[in-house]
């Protein structure tokens, strides 16, 4: 199955993630590009040579810039359970080394669903480490230089003891997030 998929800015690049039949737990990087002739047709399809049958790598999210991926991952290099990296997107095509954001907004639990506000200033996460209220909780941590620090978790009135995530700005006021929180639909 693939899961998430994030575009480059130009949105003439996909990243996506995809499992395998033999390990549908287990989601690979991949990244294809969008055909100049054939209009919708997505061609050269690759796998991000860090992706790897010992791990998995899910919820990638380019920043608007198209600078950096982020992702969640339960990678050699993790702090415990899911972490969240980020990977250098330059120029050439080429692909650097995965980061992991570090103890400021990873801990021993799992934070995923990364998203990266269009001016970098804030990332937003789901995690049940930190001080969450049970299952995933959505933070915003700040960015100061080169990181994000002091995850705040958002409160009751979007967190619950259900799991809340894969929060998306869609305007400055506006946002959207996924829940299974009692009252909801199912």
């Amino acid at each position: 199955s693939e899961g998430s998929v994030t575009f480059s800015p130009d949105e003439k690049v996909i990243y996506y993630t995809r499992s395998s039949k033999e390990n549908s737990k287990n989601y690979k990087l991949y990244r294809a590009f969008l055909d100049d002739v054939e209009q919708g047709k997505w061609i050269n399809e690759e796998l991000i040579p860090f992706s790897n049958d010992d791990y998995s790598i899910e919820n990638p999210q380019i920043s608007a810039d198209g600078k950096k991926l982020y992702f969640s991952s339960n990678m050699p290099g993790s702090v415990g359970g899911y972490d969240i990296f980020y990977v250098t997107l330059n120029e050439n095509g080429s692909i650097g080394e995965p980061v992991n954001l570090g103890g400021d907004v990873n801990t021993v639990n799992d934070e995923k669903f990364p998203y990266i506000t269009r001016d970098n200033k804030h990332l937003y996460f789901s995690s049940n480490g930190h001080n969450s209220f049970g299952g995933l909780d959505i933070f915003r941590a700040k960015r100061v230089f080169d990181n994000y620090v002091r995850p705040l978790n958002l409160g009751m009135t979007i967190n619950s003891e259900s799991d809340d995530y894969a929060f998306i700005l869609a305007s400055k006021n506006r946002g959207y997030f996924t829940s299974n929180k009692v009252e909801g639909k199912g």
